[in-house]
């Protein structure tokens, strides 16, 4: 007996060596035909060695890559998460299984990986950068960026790691060093079209309109069918005040990803704007379904009860909002004008809202000391008036008996025009004022 099972046991130690053999030259095919870009085939070859040799890292290694690059997910994690077992020690394979969780919003479980593969090969740009680009999802923007520097102080010319790191910059609201940063990975790789894309990005939050609309224009040149630079056409549109191209890029960009957050948020913006509550309130609640906690999707919410009249249910999603994002200036700016049309907020309550955003947002501001003035008492008193209400608005028309009345011998009146919308109010408004300057392109 004992003779007999070591025979089958060195048959089936002879047949394991033969299979490995056989396996090792159908990888070699496999990674030929992947630098030929011949994919199926590569799929093919894997799916065969892996049932001929389940325990095959390369093979279950090169599959889940291939998986993921199709957006098969779920099959790319049990592939990658079994190359994981099979090889705790390769950076590469945690690497890449941070890569799908990332994909899957597991932000918990890619950041577990990254930080794996980092462990095993500290000096990888690709694994920091990746880690950053997770912390950054995970809201913990100063970290992702002093990870997307290391990636950088280690690859100098790494275009990913300028164009990650600006996004990171961006969402801290550092334009300047954000635009920087996508302006050095066009250097390294001018078809960067994520680079392009954050470049029009920060330029709209500048209101570098023209700057915005070209670097748009070169990224869907490159990327004509990319969904986030569609809705970033859109945003600038919006901000134009151009609401139907505005609507079409949204759509267009929800009609290639069809749960994309700024789309919805855009397209939700746009309705509510053009009054239509409804096709508002669908792109909300899409928009929350996928990021219950999206603080700017609270808001839009609440303006939508709110141009329903109901203000009171609009302060309640305010006030969740505030909740989960306290120093977010577009909810108490927000509560602080809806206030206004609730019958039971007094002075106090609306005084309590305002004490609220200059404790959260005033008071955290950069003061500046004005230099020492000689004060002349003959001299005209200049008044100026911000407002991006000159025009055909309530606003204007409680105003323009104001600027009618002028007294301009003792008065010199300065107008800060801070919306692209122009009209025949727009006109009047200009006519009165002794100094006009289009302010909506300043910050």
């Amino acid at each position: 007996m004992q003779s007999s099972a070591g025979a089958r046991a060195f048959q089936n130690a002879r047949l394991q060596k033969k299979l490995k053999k056989q396996a090792d030259a159908l990888m070699s095919a496999a990674v030929q035909a992947l630098g030929q870009g011949r994919h199926a085939e590569v799929e093919t070859l894997c799916r065969r060695i892996l049932t001929e040799v389940p325990d095959h890292f390369d093979a279950a290694h090169l599959l889940g890559l291939r998986a993921y690059d199709g957006g098969r997910l779920d099959e790319a994690q049990q592939l990658l998460e079994r190359a994981t077992a099979l090889d705790p020690r390769s950076p590469d394979a945690h690497g890449n299984l941070g890569a799908v969780y990332f994909t899957l919003q597991k932000f918990q479980d890619a950041r577990a990986c990254q930080e794996k593969a980092i462990a095993l090969k500290p000096n990888s740009p690709i694994a920091l950068t990746n880690l950053g680009n997770t912390l950054l999802h995970m809201g913990l923007a100063e970290q992702a960026i002093e990870l997307h520097e290391r990636a950088i102080r280690l690859k100098p010319d790494y275009a990913d790691a300028f164009c990650n790191r600006g996004m990171a910059e961006l969402i801290e609201g550092q334009f300047q060093r954000a635009k920087g940063s996508f302006d050095r990975a066009l250097a390294f790789q001018p078809r960067h079209a994520e680079a392009i894309a954050g470049k029009g990005m920060v330029c709209i939050e500048l209101r570098h309109y023209e700057e915005a609309a070209a670097a748009i224009a070169a990224g869907l040149a490159i990327k004509p069918d990319s969904p986030k630079i569609l809705a970033q056409r859109g945003r600038l549109n919006l901000d134009l005040s151009r609401l139907e191209q505005a609507l079409a890029d949204f759509d267009g960009a929800l009609e290639l990803s069809p749960r994309l957050e700024v789309a919805l948020q855009g397209k939700a913006q746009v309705n509510l704007v053009r009054g239509n509550t409804a096709g508002a309130i669908a792109a909300v609640k899409t928009l929350l379904e996928e990021n219950p906690r999206s603080d700017i999707g609270i808001a839009l919410l609440a303006s939508c009860y709110a141009s329903q009249g109901d203000i009171a249910t609009a302060l309640e999603h305010l006030d969740a909002g505030l909740a989960i994002a306290p120093d977010y200036a577009d909810l108490i700016g927000r509560k602080i004008f809806f206030l206004d049309y609730l019958p039971d907020a007094d002075f106090a309550v609306q005084q309590a809202a305002r004490k609220q955003w200059w404790d959260a947002i005033g008071a955290r501001l950069p003061q500046r000391a004005l230099a020492p003035r000689t004060l002349d008492p003959d001299k005209r008193i200049l008044i100026g008036y911000v407002a991006s209400e000159f025009r055909n608005h309530s606003a204007a028309f409680a105003l323009l008996p104001v600027l009618r009345h002028h007294d301009h011998a003792s008065f010199e009146i300065v107008c800060y025009s801070c919306s692209p919308v122009r009209d025949e109010i727009t006109d009047e408004f200009r006519s009165m004022a002794d100094v006009w300057v289009d302010a909506w392109q300043m910050s």
